[in-house]
This record gives C-alpha cells, structure tokens and sequence, in this order.
C-alpha cells in the first residue's frame, strides 16, 4: 500500500498526522505566514479586526493581509499583535507547522525592496 492510499483511507481518522505529512511532503514559503495568520485570527476571537488593528496602530486593511497569509510582517510588528492579544511572541508562534521540511526545502531567495 502506497503512503497516499494509507493516508487517503485513513484520513478522517487521523487528521492531525494527515495534516503534518501534507506540510513535509508540500512545503511553500507561503506555508507559515499562513499558519501564523491562522493562529493571530483564532486567538483574537472576541476582538474585531478593526479593534486589533488599531490597538496595534495598523490599518485594518493591513492586518487583513497578515491574517490571510499574504504578508510576511516584521518580528517587531508580530510581538505587538501578540501584546495586544495578552499573549507572548513564543505562544502566538505555537503552530503545527514541520520546521525539518522547512529546513530541507530548496530556498529560492527573493530580496525584498524597499521603497
């Protein structure tokens, strides 16, 4: 039986497992600004988007864009939004997410402009 086929049939029951093998065989540099945003989101329920944002001083817009994985904010920008939502960096940081795979991914290198 192939590792797909097993994971295919036993999918619903182990999830979790499921969800760390797709990471390590699936790895994209968009995979942790998604999984940190997925995290920011659930921890701030019961606080808007909007009421964040400002508690942060940042746009709306622009915390949008974190939350859905489109940006990659500076360390400094994440410790504030951990503040705001009385948790620290280390705890905001907490997400299923394989770092080996990470390590082991060829790295394209894209530098960033600033402007």
């Amino acid at each position: 039986m192939s590792i797909l086929t097993h994971l295919n049939e036993s999918k619903k029951k182990h999830s979790i497992y499921f969800r760390q093998i797709v990471l390590i065989t699936g790895y994209r540099d968009e995979e942790l600004p998604k999984l940190v945003g997925q995290q920011i989101r659930q921890m701030r329920k019961g606080i808007t988007l909007q009421d964040l944002a400002y508690q942060i001083g940042m746009e709306k817009s622009n915390l949008s864009v974190i939350e859905n994985g489109k940006s990659n904010p500076q360390l400094l920008t994440y410790a504030r939004i951990a503040s705001a939502l009385g948790t620290t960096l280390s705890n905001l940081l907490v997400i299923d997410f394989n770092f080996t795979a990470f390590n082991e991914a060829p790295v394209k290198y894209v530098p960033r402009k600033h402007g």
